[in-house]
């Protein structure tokens, strides 16, 4: 990707016809998600900035959107043309998310805010207990958000508090929705299910701390566990579905009717109904997989060597 020696990519983001890569020294590809082919790259500040994550823009699907905690530079698609920089009030902690004009984000300091674009100002703030250091989910038409101190908000993004709940530890690993509820995997032994009102649904308990990340799916939730394995749960009641010491990693997509595990090194195919691992390969100098679609979808690997690769279904 032409990327600075010593850099590594952190983030991939499939947007239809094109995939956009960012690597750690700044630097912002754009390659045609045909072939592979380069269409720009670009510098956007220093190899010390910190970044936090990079959207498309949902009000102009021709600009993307690349923050860094201090602000969010809004690059076109066409040639990757700084259109502008939007400097935040507060020094933001997570990915944006985006609704309309406003930017959600979560800080350091223990507060969800929303920046507002093309102003340089904030819409709103919202105080709460601990740093925001797990990026933000839609639930619904809502914003899911859990904070090092346990606490677990869901607000309107005018900011407006929706439902409020708390788990005894830190996390690990972004809250997950399923549309209506938000799921989080806490370092109190616990997976939580909450309504968007914030009444518990349901509490699955474990003999240690979780930090792997769960992923919703059809009703269930997949998550691995130290001694169980990859564990899948009722997403509605909580019940142990099935678990397979032997499986591990994320789910991070469905092929042909299977879930895809990936651990770091090796990704892996499982059986939904009983989490038998069908297939396993390992991939030696793979960084970083994403998905365009969850299921059936593109898979876009980048490698300890800034090389970028798309595997298709078949």
């Amino acid at each position: 990707m032409g990327a600075a020696r010593g850099s590594r990519v952190i983030d991939i983001l499939p947007a239809g016809d094109v995939v956009i890569a960012q690597e750690s020294g700044s630097t912002v590809t754009l390659m045609s998600s045909s072939n592979g082919s380069n269409r720009w790259s670009t510098d956007l500040t220093g190899p010390l900035t910190k970044w936090v994550g990079m959207i498309q823009d949902s009000t102009d699907p021709e600009r993307f959107i690349v923050a860094s905690e201090s602000e969010g530079f809004v690059l076109a698609k066409a040639n990757g043309n700084l259109i502008a920089r939007e400097k935040f009030e507060r020094v933001v902690n997570t990915k944006p998310v985006q609704d309309g004009r406003m930017l959600v984000f979560g800080t350091s300091t223990g507060h969800l805010t929303a920046h507002i674009m093309g102003s340089g100002v904030s819409a709103w703030a919202f105080t709460s207990i601990g740093s925001f250091d797990t990026d933000l989910v839609r639930v619904g038409p809502y914003v899911g958000a859990v904070s090092q101190g346990g606490d677990v908000l869901v607000l309107t993004p005018r900011g407006d508090l929706v439902g409020r709940a708390r788990v005894f530890g830190r996390v690990d690993s972004r809250p997950v929705s399923d549309g209506q509820s938000i799921f989080v995997a806490s370092r109190d032994q616990s997976i939580w299910a909450f309504a968007s009102t914030g009444a518990t649904l349901w509490r699955h308990r474990t003999p240690n701390a979780i930090t792997a990340q769960p992923t919703p799916h059809e009703g269930v939730i997949y998550c691995h566990l130290r001694d169980e394995g990859m564990t899948a749960l009722n997403a509605a009641t909580g019940e142990v579905l099935w678990q397979n010491p032997a499986a591990k990693g994320e789910i991070i997509a469905v092929r042909n009717g299977r879930l895809l595990a990936w651990d770091g090194v090796t990704l892996a195919t499982l059986d939904p109904a009983r989490g038998d691992i069908v297939d396993a390969a390992q991939l030696p100098g793979i960084t970083r997989i994403v998905t365009d679609a969850f299921i059936d979808g593109n898979l876009y690997a980048a490698s300890d060597q800034n090389v970028l690769a798309r595997f298709v279904p078949r």
